[in-house]
């Protein structure tokens, strides 16, 4: 199980999705709850947009490992990818529940809650993953962008050049649009 999990990580990295994916299925034929191949095997299936597949082998991992918060956040990020941010936020939540410390989840969170339009909700959860992470560019790039669309530029703008001083350099171009 361990040579065909490897092999299928050989071949993600060689960019050959379908023969990784084969490998994750003999390593899962041999043993049906290894979970790296399982994890695997369901971040192919993300990557090549097959959400419904990737979400199934998400259910899979959290029937044998209940308490696995990626398999939750997999399963989010395939419903957000849909633009279904209702459940994404359920599947978010349920990983917050297990792990509460990862900023990148509080970007996420608050990412589907600005889709929703619950701003002052989405600006408390871009908050805290700074306040977890404070060097964590990429919520201070999407913290400015909901505070632009709150009306509140000067603010925007201050997270934008934090940003760009994390090493942000797509923001130089809105910094100097709308940053005076």
């Amino acid at each position: 199980s361990l040579a065909h999990t490897h092999l299928g990580n050989v071949f993600v990295e060689e960019s050959k999705p379908d023969s990784a994916l084969l490998h994750y299925e003999k390593a899962l034929e041999i043993n049906p709850a290894n979970k790296t191949a399982l994890t695997n095997r369901a971040s192919v299936y993300f990557q090549q947009g097959r959400y419904t597949a990737a979400i199934h082998n998400y259910k899979k991992i959290i029937s044998i490992y209940s308490k696995e918060p990626d398999a939750y956040a997999g399963i989010g990020l395939c419903y957000y990818s849909q633009d279904k941010y209702d459940s994404a936020l359920l599947y978010y939540n349920k990983y917050q529940a297990l792990d509460s410390s990862n900023a990148d989840m509080y970007v996420n969170i608050g990412l589907a809650k600005h889709r929703l339009g619950k701003y002052n909700d989405a600006l408390k959860d871009y908050n805290k993953a700074i306040v977890i992470s404070p060097s964590l560019a990429d919520a201070f790039t999407k913290r400015g962008v909901l505070k632009f669309e709150m009306h509140d530029t000067t603010g925007a703008c201050m997270d934008w050049h934090e940003a760009s001083k994390l090493g942000v350099s797509d923001v130089s171009s809105i910094i100097q649009t709308y940053c005076k």
